[in-house]
């Protein structure tokens, strides 16, 4: 599972929870998330924030099989407390195109987000038709939809760099700091020392958040077939958790390189 592709999901949670009102079951403080415990470790002993990268993308399939996912198709499942679970379709085509829907439960209504690379889109509340965004928040949408920028983190960061080993849930983790090239964004990365996988990622939710006060768990890897091209290792669930509360979506079906009906990525009011 590409790395965009996590916080596609996890900020469709957070999309799902503020358009609906809806609760959240374990509300948390900036200093609960992330959970981690420090170990000491010497700086020379830390293998490279590159390598453990390059790593990770070899156990889940190789950069050269990963290369050939031309386009994507994620269904899941959102819990949304109180109401029940929403239905999530993800689509997503190389180089740069997203489509995001979200049906919740109830019938209470759509909401839609994506881009087609050069214009994104969002719908402000449920039902309400998807409205052109500009600033920011297109230029996020437009970011996680290059989701081949994770298959070569030598491009996409301008650094990465291992700060320590760490215990993450029972387990010991390398934390990776990342600077993105593009736009300077920092982000820490877990990287399982027993298994190379990506197990979370520390976020900030806003620019000026003290702290990395989101964390995205990323767990639950399971083959999905590529054809012909063999297996890759792919994450059915992701647990976002934030000053704001905890959300869980489950995959319930993953496609590599299915084929995408024409208009998916078509901007509101196109033809």
């Amino acid at each position: 599972m590409n790395h965009e592709m996590m916080f596609v999901a996890a900020r469709s949670l957070a999309l799902c929870s503020l358009l609906t009102g809806a609760g959240v079951a374990h509300a948390q403080t900036s200093e609960q998330a992330p959970a981690t415990e420090a170990v000491q470790t010497a700086a020379a002993d830390l293998p490279d924030g590159f390598e453990l990268f390059e790593k990770f993308i070899d156990v889940v399939g190789g950069k050269a099989t990963l290369d050939k996912i031309e386009t994507m198709r994620i269904n899941g499942l959102v819990p949304i407390p109180g109401m029940g679970e929403a239905d999530l379709l993800i689509e997503m085509a190389a180089p740069a195109k997203m489509a995001v829907v979200v049906e919740l439960p109830n019938n209470f209504g759509v909401i839609e987000q994506g881009t087609d690379g050069d214009v994104a889109w969002q719908s402000a509340m449920p039902n309400a038709p998807a409205q052109v965004v500009e600033g920011p928040q297109a230029d996020m949408l437009k970011g996680q939809a290059r989701f081949r920028d994770e298959y070569q983190p030598r491009k996409t960061y301008a650094s990465a760099k291992t700060l320590g080993k760490e215990t993450f849930e029972g387990a010991e983790v390398y934390r990776v700091e990342l600077t993105r090239n593009d736009d300077g964004t920092v982000s820490n990365g877990l990287f399982s020392v027993e298994t190379g996988l990506r197990v979370a990622d520390l976020l900030k939710t806003t620019p000026e958040a003290a702290t990395f006060d989101m964390t995205v768990k990323i767990g639950d890897y399971r083959e999905v077939k590529m054809g012909d091209e063999g297996t890759v290792l792919v994450a059915h669930e992701i647990v976002s958790s934030s000053p704001m509360g905890s959300q869980t979506i489950t995959f319930t079906n993953v496609q590599i390189n299915p084929e995408i009906e024409d208009g998916t990525f078509d901007p509101p009011g196109s033809f």
